[in-house]
């Protein structure tokens, strides 16, 4: 196969999704819905990502500031 960019890749996903779901029976608005959501979720993902990566350091922090008696950034 090949070498494909990130958008026929995606394109290609995307197509072979919807022929599966369409060979299942789904009707075209129930499929283009769940691809809807798919894609949401991919957009969504890396801000989700960024949520938790700066809860997981709050948290470090904390945890660092029982041990110490200090916060991590005070000298």
């Amino acid at each position: 196969m090949p070498n494909l960019t990130l958008t026929q890749s995606v394109a290609l996903a995307v197509g072979s999704t919807i022929l599966a779901l369409a060979a299942l029976g789904l009707p075209p608005i129930r499929v283009a819905y769940i691809i809807g959501i798919c894609v949401i979720g991919a957009l969504a993902a890396p801000f989700v990502a960024a949520k938790i990566r700066v809860a997981h350091n709050a948290v470090k922090a904390v945890r660092y500031r029982r041990s110490h008696g200090r916060w991590p950034w005070e000298q």
